[in-house]
């Protein structure tokens, strides 16, 4: 799949660009049906079903690995959350002083919080 056909999965896009802080931009319809089944399969077993938390994982971990076969030269991580993942990338990204990054005002704060911890001085 490339990003063009991305586009199709979100049908708000096909008529919008969006530049999403992460937190309030439209859903792939793929990814809202499968936290709808989950949300069901775990009203039905019950909060706090070792089971099913397990199960996602390591349903989670073979999603990892399919893709890290089919799209070779990196790495998948799952992390706790989305601040997580952005600061991994984030630390391991080699900054130099003179570097730039560019956000907006209407950046998510994990993000600001994030490069905050990577700021070189100059």
């Amino acid at each position: 799949m490339f990003g063009q056909d991305l586009k199709l999965l979100v049908p708000a896009a096909l008529n919008h660009t969006y530049l999403n802080t992460g937190t309030l931009g439209p859903t792939p319809t793929t990814a809202f049906a499968a936290a709808a089944a989950q949300e069901l399969e775990w009203e039905e077993v019950g909060p706090g079903h070792v089971p099913f938390y397990l199960g996602a994982r390591d349903e989670m971990r073979k999603f990892a690995s399919r893709l890290e076969q089919n799209f070779t030269g990196g790495t998948v991580t799952m992390t706790e959350n989305n601040s997580a993942g952005i600061l991994r990338v984030l630390w391991g990204t080699d900054f130099k002083a003179g570097d730039e990054v560019i956000t907006s005002d209407q950046e998510h704060g994990a993000v600001l919080y994030a490069l905050s911890s990577v700021a070189v001085s100059g």
